[in-house]
């Protein structure tokens, strides 16, 4: 089959979280299985930098990034205006056409002038009005949601829940699950825990919870330090890392910090990308993910599993078929369960089941899964 994925931001632009390295992983796995497929996206990368425009081959993969009219509104609002998208649309046909995320001008161009019969829909968590852009995305369907309605035929949900949103929103019968993956192959060399906190400069003998992603107000870190001093006052040897890009939310959390009297026992480190990520991993006890919004399954979730790391995670970011049992504390978000969940981390010796969620997360399965949907 010729495919094309449609996104907005492509390896390597880490720092737009998990869809561009989704993305990469399921057109890599289509790839080495024999398919032609293509990549329509921008030049995003960074909030100074963006990539050069144009076409490279990236393990197989024909990626055209079009160059974005204003950096500055990716950046920050992650709305993308391509220059040359119709063009590029009328130039060729596909099989197949795969548009991830929702709300944007590429898949507007792509729905209106793409040149195929059967297009796929995965919206990775941003299908609800669950934003401070609310307004913004209720206009922004006026024209898309019709259009989404009219020509998709099956819409890929990680969870339950996105199902249920997707049926809310599309009206669509054709729905299927095809969860969030990584590639378990990056963390079959892992450094020594010792040797990750020497590097981060982290106390030895702490026990640590982390947090990594973007600092911004969706992703619940506020509550974490709202529960945290009562953990404290309990187990004082404990602490919280903080890893991540600002999403413009740093200097209300480090107020946060002050005002709780955590400013010792909260360390806040900058993002950590590639292999470099994976010593906040494995130099941390327990992951912990709070949103306040529902995103569906997190990848950094996915990869501390993949680092023997227990995760507390609560419904707003399921992991479906992982439970307390294989290393998954998911839970309600109260800050009574969230409390309870990191004691009983603490307490306990959570074991992680690496060997059941390979099976159920890796993107050769899931790869195969979404490309037989396709036919």
């Amino acid at each position: 089959m010729k495919i094309l994925h449609v996104i907005p931001y492509f390896t390597p632009a880490w720092a737009y979280g998990g869809p561009p390295k989704a993305v990469f992983e399921i057109a890599k796995n289509q790839v080495q299985a024999g398919h032609k497929v293509f990549i329509l996206t921008t030049t995003a990368f960074e909030a100074d930098k963006t990539l050069s425009a144009g076409v490279e081959t990236i393990e197989g993969i024909t990626v055209t990034r079009l160059p974005n009219v204003s950096n500055w509104l990716m950046w920050n609002f992650h709305f993308c205006i391509p220059i040359g998208a119709q063009f590029y649309l009328q130039q060729n046909k596909f099989d197949v056409i795969h548009l991830h995320e929702v709300r944007t001008l590429l898949n507007l161009f792509v729905l209106l002038f793409g040149q195929t019969k059967k297009y796929f829909l995965s919206p990775w968590g941003t299908l609800p009005y669950n934003s401070s852009q609310m307004l913004i995305k209720k206009l922004f369907d006026v024209p898309l949601i019709p259009l989404l309605k009219k020509k998709i035929s099956i819409s890929f949900g990680q969870t339950e829940h996105e199902l249920s949103v997707l049926h809310n929103f599309l009206s669509q019968k054709q729905t299927k699950i095809i969860p969030l993956g990584i590639d378990f192959g990056e963390f079959k060399k892992l450094p020594n825990k010792l040797a990750a906190r020497k590097k981060l400069k982290l106390d030895a003998s702490a026990f640590y919870f982390l947090f990594l992603g973007r600092f911004s107000p969706h992703k619940g870190i506020e509550k974490l330090l709202t529960v945290f001093p009562k953990l404290q006052k309990k187990y004082p040897n404990t602490r919280l890392l903080l890893v991540g890009r600002d999403d413009g939310y740093l200097k209300v959390l480090q107020r946060l910090i002050k005002s709780c009297g955590l400013e010792k026992s909260v360390i806040i480190n900058n993002p950590l990308y590639g292999q470099d990520r994976l010593f906040a991993y494995r130099a941390a006890d327990t992951f912990v993910f709070t949103p306040t919004a529902y995103e569906e399954t997190s990848t950094a979730c996915l990869e501390a599993l993949a680092c023997g790391l227990p995760v507390v995670t609560t419904e707003e970011a399921s992991i479906p078929n992982m439970t307390t049992a294989d290393g998954v504390m998911s839970i309600k978000n109260t800050d009574s369960e969230i409390l309870q969940a990191m004691t009983f981390s603490l307490e306990n010796a959570v074991s992680v089941n690496t060997k059941k969620a390979a099976s159920l997360f890796s993107w050769s399965t899931i790869s195969t899964q979404m490309t037989k949907a396709y036919e």
